[in-house]
């Protein structure tokens, strides 16, 4: 009341908890800003109704928003902006393949690793492609290991004697450099809310083969800005991975198609203005 607090805008579980019953009580407008698929926690059923307006940053997660608390909410997809010219830097792919002879080709997993990322169906992928290509590829991993995924990983790999072009990068940052050095971005997961990393790819005009899953399926348009596999089917990865590499024509339109609409679909202007709109205007 002090400060006279017209908008509260929270962005995550703990903070909508907190603020609801306050912002309530003080008169102010809450804005419940799910950026996760929302669960089914008894608490958040009831306190989300007392917020003023919810915002889901996907289509997916506007319908798990539904499909639990019965709740009106509106879809504003996250910003997703790069200075790809700064992260332009060959070093990196160097630094990658420098054990490595020969032409080599770069499978890029960005996440931690946690059963719903699916890193062990990219490992697959990876392996079945070497097979497919008979070429050298490198599966590399950039993520936190939160499940003890590695040592599983390492154990595929050595199976399939693949263990040496297994690699395993840790957190990164800024993660573009390092995502501009690889040849095509995986990302399997089996439920995602967006799928901030395959934007990210899109502008930095590296070719995107993700699982039809929740908000994957809202960013990626098969065949036309990157491709689509069933989840788990690494099968179908690996002989998409392998017509990217070999149609290099279509492959050129489809990054530029990706570029075009990721600049297009999640600027932040965009955001911005759609936010702004929801705070302002009923």
């Amino acid at each position: 009341k002090k400060n006279n607090i017209d908008f509260v805008h929270t962005n995550d579980a703990r903070m909508h908890l907190t603020w609801i019953i306050p912002a309530k009580l003080n008169g102010s407008k809450l804005f419940w800003h799910q950026r996760t698929l929302y669960g089914r926690s008894i608490i958040s059923n009831i306190l989300i109704h007392l917020s003023y307006k919810v915002i889901a940053i996907s289509n997916a997660v506007s319908k798990s928003l539904y499909e639990i608390s019965n709740v009106k909410n509106f879809v504003i997809y996250d910003p997703v902006t790069i200075n790809k010219h700064e992260f332009i830097n060959k070093n990196k792919r160097k630094e990658l393949t420098k054990s490595h002879k020969g032409k080599v080709i770069i499978l890029g997993f960005f996440g931690n690793l946690r059963k719903i990322k699916k890193p062990i169906t990219f490992l697959e992928t990876a392996i079945k492609l070497q097979k497919i290509i008979n070429g050298n590829v490198l599966a590399v991993v950039f993520g936190e290991d939160r499940e003890n995924y590695k040592i599983q990983m390492q154990e595929v790999a050595k199976k399939n004697n693949f263990n040496k072009k297994l690699i395993f990068m840790g957190f990164k940052y800024p993660i573009e450099e390092w995502m501009s050095s690889c040849d095509i971005l995986i990302a399997p997961s089996s439920w995602e809310a967006f799928g901030r990393t395959i934007v990210e790819a899109m502008l930095l005009k590296i070719p995107v083969i993700a699982s039809q899953s929740a908000g994957h399926s809202e960013i990626v348009i098969d065949n036309e800005n990157g491709f689509l596999a069933p989840i788990d089917d690494s099968d179908k990865m690996a002989n998409i991975a392998k017509n990217l590499l070999t149609k290099k024509d279509n492959t050129s339109a489809i990054v530029k198609k990706a570029e075009k609409w990721a600049i297009t679909k999640f600027s932040a202007k965009q955001h911005v203005e759609s936010v702004v709109n929801l705070y302002f205007y009923k």
